[in-house]
């Protein structure tokens, strides 16, 4: 199950939200997260959540999103986040008291209702825009690649799917290759942008992508599926840190 968790928030004081605070986000989550699940998490490839904050709700106030890509991730990581009580959430490095205004969870998706609704579809959708919320980037032959490389993309999505769907396997070279090849970049507003992580400044960009997809129904099909899923994965590397989100038109 794919399952989106919304927390809006009001800080102690006047402060400007911004996308690179993601990642003390994901030590205070952790801090609620059994110490045998952390320890899985932390030993673990692919994460099975994904999470992003956001201060463009207005008002001053902050939108921390998390997403649970399989049911065990959502009940040791989620479920508590969204049970506590506690009515606040304190990030220590920016002495900052969140209080909670409202806890909004979306009601959850199966891999097989989304490849039902997506890659079944009998006339997929030939365009795609890709909004990157929060920089991407990926790393490849040890150095980190900050083009939006068509190949890269979808190689990230195919491997989480295939990391956490459990009736459902995309692996396969040709379907990536074949889907690289029929994809073309019709449009672009981008820039380049570094996310701050622990000291470290990872090269990446930001902004908007539109996409068209040729060829056969079941290529339109499966990109679009692959896109709709990354609304929940996100894309690239560091998305459980807070890079990577991505809403999909």
């Amino acid at each position: 199950m794919l399952r989106r968790l919304k927390i809006l928030l009001e800080p102690d004081r006047e402060e400007k939200c911004h996308y690179n605070m993601a990642s003390l986000f994901h030590g205070m989550l952790m801090e609620r997260v059994n110490p045998s699940y952390a320890g899985y998490l932390h030993e673990s490839g692919y994460k099975p959540f994904s999470q992003f904050v956001s201060g463009a709700v207005g008002n001053g106030l902050w939108m921390w999103t998390v997403s649970f890509l399989t049911e065990q991730a959502w009940q040791e990581v989620g479920r508590p986040l969204l049970d506590d009580k506690a009515g606040e959430f304190i990030l220590k490095d920016k002495d900052i008291r969140l209080t909670v205004r409202e806890k909004r969870l979306e009601p959850p998706v199966s891999y097989g209702e989304l490849t039902r609704k997506y890659y079944l579809e009998e006339q997929p959708r030939r365009a795609i825009k890709i909004t990157f919320l929060t920089p991407c980037s990926f790393k490849s032959a040890g150095r980190y690649a900050i083009l939006p490389d068509l190949a890269l993309i979808y190689q990230s999505l195919m491997n989480r799917f295939d990391a956490f769907a459990d009736e459902f396997s995309l692996r396969s070279t040709d379907a990536l290759e074949h889907l690289a090849r029929f994809t073309y970049i019709r449009r672009y507003d981008l820039r380049s942008t570094r996310y701050h992580l622990e000291g470290v400044k990872i090269p990446s960009f930001i902004g908007k992508l539109e996409l068209a997809v040729n060829g056969p129904e079941t290529m339109a099909g499966l990109a679009n599926l692959l896109f709709a899923f990354g609304q929940w994965a996100g894309i690239g590397i560091k998305t459980a840190l807070g890079m990577g989100a991505v809403q999909i038109e």
